[in-house]
């Protein structure tokens, strides 16, 4: 079966490379969709939270990101947007370099969904179909009820909320993704029974595998998905086919 993992973060350095490639390997991986990695230590998460270490950089990555996968069809980059940092010229730029998606990341740039400076950027995405990833938070401004916002306003962005949602076990996540067609739920860090709810509830084909590397091996996180026991089919849908019809890569 094609395996695709849909969220890995890419760790701008020598090792982070290497761990990547690694990984695919092990768990034989047809292509892997990176994101800016290495603003937070991954073997320290717990301590960026409680506010006892700080980042390790104050910017995504991006340029990295997007040299490493130019030209490599296994490799498929979402640009990170900071509104503080970017505007839609940013993203065309790197739309035209090989981005296939955007990605959001209110815990560390502090992301605000309502925020005027990312109404352009919402709108080129919604014109040109781009997936939108994103972390959710408790914060108001970053919250599901703050997502279904947008998810009404733009319908043919496909938001997908990383994590399965506000921590491992998050019902209003799962709800949200039955509740519309272009909300998507990423597995990685998800709770077993959760993913095994949003099967029940959302179905398959709101379903989208990631890992989450190189906290987490892909190889450990597909198998929550083999422990499901639902048909070849429906473990397609959530191994690749979702994402790839996303990503209008069928």
């Amino acid at each position: 079966m094609k395996i695709i993992d849909a969220h890995a973060h890419l760790i701008p350095n020598e090792l982070g490379v290497s761990i990547i490639k690694r990984y695919m390997v092990e768990a034989n991986l047809a292509k892997v969709v990176l994101v800016p990695g290495g603003m937070i230590n991954p073997w320290a998460m717990a301590n960026f939270l409680r506010g006892t270490e700080s980042l390790q950089l104050q910017e995504a990555p991006n340029e990295f990101l997007l040299d490493f996968c130019r030209g490599n069809e296994q490799f498929l980059p979402f640009f990170q947007v900071n509104p503080a940092m970017h505007d839609r010229s940013d993203v065309e730029a790197a739309l035209e370099r090989g981005a296939v998606g955007l990605k959001l990341n209110p815990l560390v740039d502090k992301v605000r969904f309502e925020d005027p400076e990312l109404e352009n950027i919402f709108e080129l995405a919604h014109e040109r179909e781009l997936p939108v990833y994103t972390h959710i938070l408790l914060n108001k401004s970053a919250s599901i009820e703050s997502l279904e916002t947008l998810v009404k306003r733009y319908r043919r962005i496909a938001f997908i909320i990383g994590h399965m949602g506000y921590g491992t076990s998050d019902p209003m996540a799962i709800s949200l993704a039955a509740k519309y067609d272009n909300v998507y739920l990423e597995t990685s860090v998800g709770a077993y029974l959760t993913i095994k709810a949003a099967v029940e509830k959302a179905g398959a084909g709101k379903l989208i595998f990631g890992s989450e590397a190189p906290a987490h091996h892909p190889k450990a996180e597909w198998e929550k998905i083999e422990l499901l026991k639902i048909s070849d089919d429906k473990k397609e849908l959530i191994a690749s086919r979702n994402i790839l019809r996303l990503l209008n890569m069928e």
